[in-house]
């Protein structure tokens, strides 16, 4: 996370971020740190402890969008990759030179060629099979989201529009 006077560390540089649709990175959180990586499960101490808390093992998307506070405590790696965006750029985006969008790879590309001097080409991002959407949840488990990633949305309002909760599909 962003600390004071890391902006000041990096005066006389090019500064740049990537950032990501705060839903989607969220929901994408889910996928592979739950379902792939199994995170939540890396410490049998902190699995039984979740148990306690009411915590799944194995918790569907809307059982752990509603109690996303509680596996957030129970493993460091989740919480570290549900942080809000604002935790490591801070509430100020124009302090930044440049600012890219995940899913614009190809502008960010550009960018670092022409500020290098050499063709920089980024790799594809992963393609996910089927997608988890907003509208797959529970209305908890997206109000918990959209209410969770409101930071994200206010910093990153130019470049991405706050979703409103949706009819489950």
């Amino acid at each position: 996370p962003l600390k004071p006077g890391d902006f000041d560390l990096a005066e006389g540089y090019w500064c740049i971020t990537v950032v990501r649709n705060p839903v989607e990175r969220l929901i994408s959180a889910y996928g592979n740190r739950v379902v792939r990586e199994k995170d939540h499960l890396a410490s049998r101490k902190r699995a039984l402890t979740g148990l306690f808390k009411g915590l799944k093992l194995n918790p569907t998307p809307d059982q752990f969008f509603e109690r996303l506070d509680g596996y957030q405590e129970n493993s460091r790696s989740i919480l570290y990759h549900t942080f809000n965006q604002t935790e490591f750029l801070g509430h100020d985006i124009s302090k930044f030179d440049a600012v890219f969008q995940m899913e614009d790879s190809q502008a960010l590309a550009v960018a670092l060629t022409n500020q290098l001097g050499r063709q920089v080409e980024l790799p594809h991002m992963r393609k996910e099979k089927k997608k988890l959407q907003l509208a797959d949840l529970s209305d908890k488990a997206q109000a918990t989201i959209l209410d969770y990633t409101k930071p994200d949305y206010t910093l990153l309002q130019d470049y991405y529009a706050k979703p409103s909760q949706q009819v489950a599909a």
